[in-house]
C-alpha cells in the first residue's frame, strides 16, 4: 500500500514539475522574443538617427553624434545579451528561404 501511494505522489509531482517546466519554457520563449524585436527597434532607431544625422542640414551636430553613439553602445549591449543569455535568436527564427523582410527594408 505505501509504494501505492508512493508512486502516485511521485507521479503527481513529476506530472506538476513538467508543467511547471513548460511554463517557465513558455515565458522564456516570449522573454527572448521581445528582447529580439527590442533589438530590432533599436537597429531601426540608430538607422534612423544615422539617416538624421548625415542630412547637410545636421551633419556635425554634436548632440545627434552622441546620440547616434549612445544608440550603437546600447545595441552592443543587447547584442551581448542576447548572445550570452537568450536561446533563441534571430538567426534560429528566420527561414533562410524566406527573403520578404530583405525586400520589404529596402523599399
Amino acid at each position: 500500500m505505501i509504494t501505492l501511494a508512493s508512486l502516485i505522489i511521485s507521479s503527481a509531482f513529476n506530472i506538476f514539475l513538467l508543467l511547471y517546466i513548460r511554463n517557465l519554457i513558455t515565458r522564456f520563449v516570449l522573454i527572448s522574443d521581445e528582447v529580439n524585436e527590442m533589438k530590432r527597434m533599436l537597429q531601426h532607431y540608430s538607422s534612423h538617427l544615422e539617416s538624421v544625422y548625415e542630412m547637410e542640414t545636421f551633419y556635425g551636430d554634436e548632440t545627434l553624434h552622441n546620440m547616434l553613439q549612445h544608440s550603437r553602445d546600447i545595441g552592443v549591449e543587447i547584442e551581448n545579451f542576447v548572445d550570452n543569455f537568450l536561446i533563441t535568436g534571430e538567426d534560429m527564427e528566420e527561414d533562410p528561404t524566406d527573403d520578404t523582410e530583405d525586400t520589404e527594408e529596402k523599399e
